[in-house]
């Protein structure tokens, strides 16, 4: 009876941190008004502190470990005075915004402001290379940006046309491809091309660098788990790369499910979602919890776990790579920019979402809220240890005092729990001794005081 409930204490302990410390790092002003499909004009694209900083419709985010800074896809309203799409870099440590590249809409290459995207998405990072691959997906094209002298050229893709084909990289054809995430260890380029329900890949290093379908393509659009060639697809989003598996896990936007892509056996799975959406508490038959239009997502290798920013739900999720189950780490299905703890804390249709694995922080693209917002994601110590970094980075001392009150707590109830499940641990194991001591002398004394009527 002990046991069990030391278990459960501990699990209690396990699922009770299992809550994001959400705050808002940069962006601001006034949240999205209208249908999902209505974009509101503004002179929203303004660089400097970050307090002062302000973002159109912010998509892709990745985080650079190499200068401590997250650069953002900021994308402006189509065909309006202010309509711009611009690469954006925070810095985390100065606490200031810069834009790198981009400025009106179009399709030209160039330095910096020279540079033109249309409706730029996602983008991965060659760390080793200081370059970084960006979707732009209004132009059907894969960009590349040298980090050190923000020149952009086009890595792939033909001229903006829409297309579905393979070859040599300025032949081959994309249609609105949204995601990309670099493969550091085998310099592979995978791309979620999303209008062409296809999965392609680049081998960067090659000395005649293809663009290559892995899986889907426009007549495979639909849901289905098997094969490569025979795995169907319906806009195809985020990703993310696990090294040790050789695995790349994706979200399937308009499937709501998060699907695997084992790159050995040429399989595909899914293992979490399935087909149609549906909040955080209802089930597909067949496929447990549902999800609801899963874009940016992250893996943390360390903790087995994939995070999913959910633009249907408002919310990011956790899913374990031991069971798939699905929790909510931070937000709820009310929309809203509330800076608090897990499900307190609110969303707008979060898009991008990337990690920073040694000080295990989220960052996300909270978009219609125009706002870059910063998670603690499991394993996170940095809040509870008052790091000034870190403050200084998320706020001023007086805003994140609710955030270092709610981390001390934890720490006191973590240790309160633990010194609980020991002492239990300890006292049951104590009582075990004493019943079996006090059974074996007991039938020794029991043998002693009968022998004399043998």
């Amino acid at each position: 009876m002990i046991c069990y409930l030391v278990v459960g204490l501990c699990l209690f302990h396990h699922a009770s941190c299992m809550e994001g410390i959400v705050k808002t790092l940069a962006g601001g002003g006034y949240p999205h008004v209208g249908a999902v499909d209505t974009c509101v004009d503004g002179p929203n694209s303004v660089d400097g502190a970050l307090a002062d900083t302000r973002f159109n419709y912010p998509w892709g985010i990745v985080y650079d470990k190499v200068k401590h800074s997250v650069y953002v896809a900021d994308c402006g309203c189509p065909d309006t005075p202010h309509g711009n799409d611009r690469v954006r870099r925070v810095d985390l440590v100065t606490d200031v915004s810069t834009t790198s590249a981009g400025s009106s809409q179009g399709f030209a290459n160039g330095v910096g402001l020279k540079a033109q995207f249309f409706h730029i998405a996602g983008m991965a990072l060659d760390h080793k290379r200081q370059k970084m691959y960006i979707a732009d997906s209004g132009n059907n094209a894969i960009r590349l940006m040298d980090l050190g002298t923000n020149e952009v050229t086009t890595f792939a893709g033909t001229n903006g046309d829409k297309a579905f084909k393979d070859g040599s990289l300025l032949t081959a054809g994309l249609n609105n491809p949204q995601q990309l995430e670099y493969d550091d260890t085998n310099d592979r380029l995978f791309i979620a091309d999303t209008d062409n329900h296809a999965i392609r890949i680049i081998n960067v290093d090659s000395a005649t660098p293809k663009v290559t379908t892995l899986t889907g393509g426009p007549r495979m659009e639909g849901f289905k788990d098997g094969s490569f060639a025979e795995a169907m697809w319906r806009h195809p989003t985020g990703m993310a790369y696990d090294v040790r598996k050789d695995v790349l896990y994706v979200s399937d936007h308009y499937n709501h499910a998060v699907r695997m892509l084992d790159l050995k056996k040429k399989t595909v799975t899914t293992i979490a979602g399935g087909g149609e959406p549906g909040d955080v508490n209802q089930r597909i038959f067949g496929h447990g919890l549902a999800m609801n239009y899963p874009e940016g997502i992250a893996i943390d290798p360390e903790h087995e776990v994939l995070y999913v920013a959910e633009f249907g739900n408002n919310c990011i999720r956790m899913i374990s790579l031991i069971d798939y189950s699905l929790t909510v780490l931070a937000g709820s299905e009310s929309y809203g920019s509330r800076d608090a703890v897990g499900t307190d804390a609110q969303f707008f249709h979060p898009t991008g979402l990337d990690l920073d694995a040694e000080r295990k922080m989220l960052y996300v693209t909270d978009q219609y809220n125009h706002r870059v917002r910063a998670i603690t994601a499991l394993g996170n110590t940095e809040v509870a240890q008052n790091s000034a970094m870190l403050i200084q980075h998320l706020g001023k001392v007086d805003a994140y005092r609710d955030l270092l009150v709610h981390n001390r707590s934890s720490v006191f109830a973590s240790t309160t729990i633990i010194a609980l499940c020991l002492f239990m641990i300890l006292l049951w194991l104590t009582s075990r001794y004493w019943r079996g001591f006090a059974g074996r002398h007991w039938d020794k004394y029991w043998k002693m005081k009968n022998a004399h009527k043998l």
